[in-house]
């Protein structure tokens, strides 16, 4: 087998793949439901925010017990 059909082969080869990869993404997206439609979608868009402010109070929270026992660590150390 010569060079330059080798190179030309697995640039086809790369080229199909590509256009395989790409038909089968757009045709899966066809049969997708849209977003507003999509109970699974507005479940997630609707716990979102609440996970987030979850996560955040938590994060406070643990905040102020590190810094509390550090305060009471330090007042400890100095007695």
């Amino acid at each position: 087998m010569d060079n330059r059909t080798f190179w030309l082969g697995l640039l086809g080869g790369m080229m199909a793949g590509a256009l395989v990869i790409a038909a089968g993404y757009f045709a899966i997206k066809a049969y997708l439901p849209p977003p507003n439609d999509d109970p699974l979608y507005k479940a997630r868009q609707s716990f979102l925010p609440f996970g987030t402010s979850l996560s955040r109070a938590e994060a406070e929270a643990e905040l102020r017990f590190l810094n509390r026992e550090r305060e009471r660590a330090a007042a400890l150390l100095t007695s």
